[in-house]
């Protein structure tokens, strides 16, 4: 009789500790998801709207200066503001290059391993929730979905970094260039 109590016991003891272990993984999972959400509300947020504008702004600005540039004086000064400002422009461009990403592209890239992330992270927490799979892997999954997870985070940081110190350059070229090109309007305009 004692046996069976104390066995009784013993695995009331180890059902508890696998529930306790099981809330405690949905719980993990649960706070990815949440910051999960977070980084797609915050990357959202963070989406370069005038993408369109800043390239028609570039192209239209390209345009007037090899129109009105005479190659009768070298300013070198004018030639590293637009070789700096071809640069910037490369930033809201289409991806061409490998390795070369551009602002639009980055933030594609990581709108889509948040989408992939967010299904991965349903999938894990209904398996936890529904005791399927591999139980004692749990912890590996959820180990690989935090490291994940950090990733994604990181790459957001890192297009956040860019994008709002290249938008602000953008403009300050712009402006400096563009009323170069005005002035040199103003000036074909009188001969």
């Amino acid at each position: 009789m004692k046996q069976i109590l104390f066995l009784s016991f013993l695995g009331l003891m180890l059902v508890a500790c696998e529930s306790e272990t099981l809330k405690k993984q949905e719980q993990e999972v649960s706070e990815m998801i949440t910051d999960v959400n977070s980084l797609k509300s915050n990357l959202f947020v963070n989406k370069i709207d005038s993408v369109v504008e800043l390239r028609l702004m570039a192209s239209s600005l390209m345009i007037r200066i090899k129109s009105n540039y005479t190659f009768d004086k070298i300013d070198m000064k004018l030639g590293r503001k637009v070789d700096e400002f071809r640069e910037l422009q490369m930033l809201f461009e289409k991806e061409k290059e490998e390795g070369k990403q551009t602002l639009p592209g980055q933030y594609s890239t990581i709108n889509k391993m948040i989408q992939e992330e967010e299904k991965a992270l349903k999938l894990l927490k209904s398996d936890i929730e529904n005791k399927r799979g591999e139980q004692e892997k749990y912890n590996e999954y959820i180990q690989y979905e935090q490291r994940k997870v950090a990733m994604i985070s990181e790459m957001f940081n890192h297009y956040l970094s860019r994008k709002t110190k290249s938008i602000p350059r953008f403009y300050k070229e712009y402006n400096d260039l563009d009323s170069i090109v005005s002035e040199w309007e103003k000036q074909s305009v009188k001969k």
